[in-house]
């Protein structure tokens, strides 16, 4: 079977049921990022609005993404290695927490591409919890993600979200913002 178009197919024995297999067919370099349109979308994480809807109207985005990059990183050593880091998570992002969309843009994605792999991780049937920092420590930071019930996969995760995750939010953009990588152990 070919699948040409992108997106994700569900296949049926019955309609009059849900039950069935599902297909889920993204770009020919998934779970890779190698064209510029597809460097540009995570950044998305990273931007304003207005930063962002800029970089996406540019003639040549490979160089916009590229100089937002260079601006944070101060140097083209720096701004490469930031650029490995980052895109190694949207590539970790994909590979992991892919469901009916790709990994990257999933709430676990979103995570684990700004603060990067978790210092410990509970899992139970229903839900994930990420720890980063000391464990029982008052000062590190948990994220606790609850599966969906999800007729076309498994692997769908939703965000408990909380005001209380804004400011630590913010200061982690900030760091990648100014050439600092996030968690880098």
């Amino acid at each position: 079977v070919n699948l040409k178009s992108q997106g994700f197919y569900h296949i049926q024995a019955d309609t009059n049921y849900k039950e069935g297999s599902t297909v889920f067919r993204f770009d020919n370099d998934f779970p890779h990022f190698k064209k510029p349109e597809h460097l540009l979308a995570p950044l998305n994480y990273l931007t304003s609005k207005n930063e962002f809807e800029s970089m996406s109207s540019a003639n040549n985005i490979k160089a916009s993404v590229d100089s937002f990059w260079l601006a944070a990183g101060g140097s083209h050593d720096r701004a490469r290695e930031l650029i490995r880091k980052y895109y190694n998570r949207v590539e970790d992002a994909n590979n992991y927490f892919s469901s009916y969309i790709e990994g990257w843009r999933t709430d676990r994605g979103l995570i684990y591409i700004i603060y990067g792999p978790p210092n410990v991780v509970y899992k139970s049937s229903d839900s994930e919890s990420w720890v980063y920092g000391e464990e029982n420590n008052f000062q590190s930071l948990s994220f606790v993600f609850l599966k969906v019930v999800n007729p076309f996969t498994d692997n769908d995760y939703r965000l408990e979200r909380s005001p209380n995750f804004k400011v630590s939010w913010f200061n982690a953009v900030e760091m990648w913002r100014q050439g600092r990588i996030y968690a880098e152990k």
